[in-house]
């Protein structure tokens, strides 16, 4: 039996946190209920670990659905909505017509669960790599509040204005990412060719007991070993490489690799920005589908992207 991880809030409006043993969402979401907890979030916690090669299959390709099919989706779906057409009808069509796999895939499981009696907020979020709780929250308060297609409207703009800010993001890490590749590169090329080369000159020069600056000699030094040892400094490098990724994603590592980002001059400012821009955008479009405000604030505190912010 599937094992979810869940986000609700009591009488008092209290958030209480927990994982539960359960058949479905629909099963969580009665036992909350039953319970006087209202249900903010809930996730699939095992589905990492599920023995079903189908849903590690799908979860690879929610993976690959590129935003700008999300968003043409997601506009998409509003027209037929807005137009009268029913959801599963609206679902299977777009299905049919997207130029994505992945997101045809997940279509079709969305729509298999529609038919099965599940809300679509429900559906989608049984595919967090595609639909996130932004998605899934403003979809649900779209249904509840019968204004679904004012909801996907507000959704596509949103997307679009966030893929827009990534496109600025990169545009603007190009240049210190590119001056990073070039210069490492450089430098690896001068102590593997031009180095030792110069050493040879300065051997034939001065003969074999010349006494050289110390700078000299330690950069001929430093030549030599990463010419004998290369593999070594690669073995060493991929080991801290790796182990410095597997960290940050770790709740402590990632706590202190975004403290890190906002202590360091000229980044902080970037990443306030981003923060602010993304917490304001999202909470507005929370607020104007009209979910409650301590429910915009802790959902929309898992899309600012750093903890930090997220735990203030």
């Amino acid at each position: 039996m599937p094992v979810f991880s869940y986000i609700a809030m009591d009488a008092n409006r209290a958030i209480v946190r927990g994982n539960t043993e359960q058949v479905d969402r629909t099963s969580v979401i009665n036992a909350l209920v039953n319970q006087n907890l209202h249900p903010v979030s809930i996730k699939l916690a095992n589905a990492k670990k599920s023995k079903g090669g189908f849903k590690f299959f799908q979860n690879k390709n929610s993976r690959r659905v590129k935003r700008v099919h999300l968003v043409i989706m997601t506009r998409q779906l509003s027209v037929m909505v807005s137009a009268g057409v029913p959801i599963l009808r609206s679902l299977n069509s777009l299905a049919q017509h997207t130029e994505s796999i992945g997101l045809r895939n997940v279509l079709i499981d969305v729509a298999k669960s529609v038919e099965g009696g599940a809300s679509l907020a429900d559906a989608l979020a049984k595919h967090p790599g595609v639909f996130d709780d932004i998605y899934t929250n403003m979809v649900r308060a779209g249904e509840a509040a019968g204004i679904l297609d004012d909801i996907l409207k507000r959704l596509a703009i949103q997307q679009e204005k966030n893929a827009s800010i990534r496109k600025r993001i990169k545009s603007a890490l190009f240049y210190p990412i590119t001056l990073i590749v070039v210069t490492t590169s450089a430098f690896f090329g001068l102590m593997l060719f031009v180095v030792p080369q110069i050493a040879k000159i300065m051997e034939e020069i001065g003969g074999p007991g010349v006494q050289l600056p110390f700078i000299t000699r330690f950069m001929i030094g430093l030549s030599h070993f990463i010419i004998d040892y290369w593999y070594i400094i690669f073995i060493v490098v991929t080991i801290v490489g790796f182990g410095i990724f597997r960290f940050i994603k770790t709740n402590r590592g990632k706590h202190m690799y975004h403290r890190l980002l906002l202590k360091t001059p000229g980044v902080n400012k970037i990443v306030v920005k981003i923060v602010i821009a993304r917490f304001s955008r999202t909470f507005s479009s929370l607020m104007g589908a009209g979910v409650a405000v301590l429910e915009c604030i802790t959902v929309t505190s898992r899309s600012i992207g750093n903890v930090i912010y997220e735990d203030a």
